[in-house]
């Protein structure tokens, strides 16, 4: 009777844990429509603008065709195409300032997040993955993936608001 109990409680476990992370995969809106643009500029940079957070940030040109965008509630994430599902690439999040003043300094401790603007009430945060988001079989969708990560710094710096 235990050994059927201790199975059937990790089984449930089991299924919560994967519905979990199945449904925060699935975004409810993908920006890579009206709310934000793509515009080439001379830099060999590609000018991604979010229009319903207000801010700008240069993507390297060599990054065309290669990443997606999908916006959910209060968070932009770049993903590497190739390395679907999974391959985040990092995170913009749009923050209340009280929460982020609340919730901040223990999050920096515990992920990859740094504070890159503040304008009135709204803190903007960028966050990378704490996990491997590549195919380590495939050594082709890992170069790719340790390439494009190797740019996040200056994204990050190119970050501006409008």
């Amino acid at each position: 009777m235990k050994k059927t109990l201790i199975v059937l409680m990790v089984s449930i476990m089991s299924l919560s844990l994967l519905s979990a992370c199945t449904e925060s995969t699935k975004p409810t809106q993908s920006t890579v429509n009206e709310t934000q643009k793509d515009k080439s500029n001379e830099n060999n940079l590609i000018l991604y603008e979010n229009t319903k957070y207000n801010f700008t940030l240069n993507i390297p040109k060599k990054w065309s065709g290669k990443y997606v965008v999908r916006e959910k509630d209060n968070n932009i994430t770049f993903f590497s195409k190739a390395n679907q599902p999974g391959g985040e690439l990092f995170n913009i999040q749009v923050w209340e300032k009280e929460k982020w003043n609340k919730d901040g300094d223990e999050l920096i401790k515990l992920i990859h997040i740094s504070k890159i603007a503040e304008q009135g009430d709204t803190v903007y945060t960028i966050n990378t993955p704490t996990d491997v988001q590549y195919d380590n079989q495939d050594e082709k969708k890992k170069t790719e993936y340790l390439s494009m990560a190797d740019d996040i710094n200056s994204i990050k710096a190119s970050f501006k608001l409008k």
